[in-house]
């Protein structure tokens, strides 16, 4: 039976997630060249544009975007939210289907070695049948522990990656500070020797359900300085901060659970998964790339060599090989995912300006350390009024009448009138 094409959905993952590392080389005359996965795809080879590769990979029912800069490449997938039948890159997971469960993880149904799509022979809609969903990430896949019936990830990383020995070291640290992704074991890979399967806790972004009150901003902004500072409290620069690495522990908000892929419906497809109001509960957030993650001792700056095509958002950072403080990098991105995520968002958010300004200051001397920023804020938050906690969220350039139905909803939910300090 064909793939299904209805209802593409789009998704950027890095081409290692795609291919492994063997598959594919960089030419002397500037030309990638890409080796087919199962002999689904043909050669392609890319002409060079300036610092960036494009050129597309036709397949029946996908089309790659492959873009590089320099040592950075992405592939960009439209991916059916529907397929009928598995995908290329789906085929490595039913072969490791049995090894997972010998070791307590259970895919789905999906991707048992003996799988028959469960609409056949039936009048049922596919896009209604759970096994009809194909993973969005190649390199990852969600898997329940047969111990416990927990959700988790399962991601495939080189043995050489740095974030294995990284997450290995901040997960045997059980603190209350510790926001770092959970990480539950690493388990060898019987598919590919040189890479190993992480399993770890399922996140989901930290933005989606979007925030909805002012407390829940607040909470946010706590957690991930904290969660900062118990990095650089144990010499971790972790240099992938950005809104896209940060996750969370959403099951507060969705006691009945939801579909892993298809995350706004429920684990059946057959109803929308409803999230309750992270206001009343609260969630957990964490940082989840550790890819270029580097450990120091713990005195004085830590200096790292930059790479302009990835640290160029930087203010110190102009060139490749370029040297600067780690610790303050991380400051800097912190707060530009403040700024971008809420600042530049929404209104009624004051408190949050003097972390942002100093904290995306230009010149690294003048940013604070994580410590510095825990402190402040603990002292910020002490004066903000309770009252203000459940106040919604206005969106920026809202027309006055909608922030005024805002406000008087804010107050009926609260049960009391709130004074708002100019």
């Amino acid at each position: 039976m064909p793939a299904s094409s209805r209802g593409n959905v789009k998704t950027t993952v890095l081409l290692e997630r795609c291919f492994s590392s063997r598959e594919y080389t960089f030419g002397a005359s500037a030309e990638i060249e890409l080796t087919p996965t199962r002999g689904q795809i043909e050669n392609k080879s890319a002409e060079y544009k300036g610092a960036i590769y494009r050129f597309p990979l036709q397949h029946p029912t996908l089309t790659f975007t492959i873009l590089t800069t320099q040592r950075m490449l992405q592939c960009e997938l439209r991916i059916p939210a529907v397929a009928e039948e598995l995908m290329p890159w789906e085929f490595v997971w039913r072969d490791r289907y049995q090894y997972l469960q010998d070791n307590g993880y259970e895919l789905r149904p999906r991707y048992h070695p003996n799988w028959s799509p469960s609409w056949i022979d039936t009048d049922f809609d596919p896009k209604y049948c759970e096994d009809s969903v194909p993973i969005r990430e190649p390199s990852m896949i969600d898997a329940r522990r047969t111990e416990d019936s927990r959700l988790v990830s399962i991601k495939v990383v080189e043995t050489s990656n740095r974030e294995v020995s990284m997450l290995t070291f901040l997960s045997a640290m059980r603190h209350r500070e510790n926001h770092c992704l959970p990480l539950i074991e690493y388990l060898g890979d019987l598919v590919d020797p040189d890479s190993l399967l992480r399993v770890a806790q399922y996140v989901r972004s930290f933005n989606d359900p979007g925030f909805a009150m002012f407390g829940e901003v607040v909470d946010f902004v706590g957690q991930m300085l904290e969660g900062l500072e118990f990095m650089h409290e144990r010499g971790v620069i972790n240099r992938g901060i950005k809104a896209t690495s940060v996750m969370m522990d959403a099951s507060p908000l969705y006691p009945d659970g939801h579909h892993p892929v298809r995350i706004n419906s429920s684990e059946d497809l057959r109803n929308d998964a409803i999230p309750l109001g992270r206001i009343d509960h609260p969630v957990r957030y964490y940082y989840a790339d550790f890819s270029r993650a580097t450990l120091f001792e713990l005195c004085g700056p830590a200096y790292v060599r930059a790479v302009a095509s990835i640290d160029g958002a930087l203010p110190e950072v102009s060139v490749d090989d370029q040297y600067y403080d780690g610790y303050k990098a991380d400051v800097y991105s912190l707060g530009d995912v403040f700024d971008k995520e809420f600042l530049q968002k929404f209104h009624q958010l004051d408190f949050l300006k003097p972390f942002v300004v100093s904290m995306k200051q230009r010149d690294p001397l003048l940013r604070p350390s994580a410590s510095e920023l825990v402190r402040r804020f603990a002292r910020t938050r002490r004066r903000l009024n309770p009252g203000w906690s459940r106040w919604l969220l206005g969106k920026r350039f809202t027309p006055v009448y909608e922030r005024c139905f805002e406000d008087d909803v804010a107050i009926s939910t609260d049960g009391r009138s709130l004074i708002v300090s100019q």
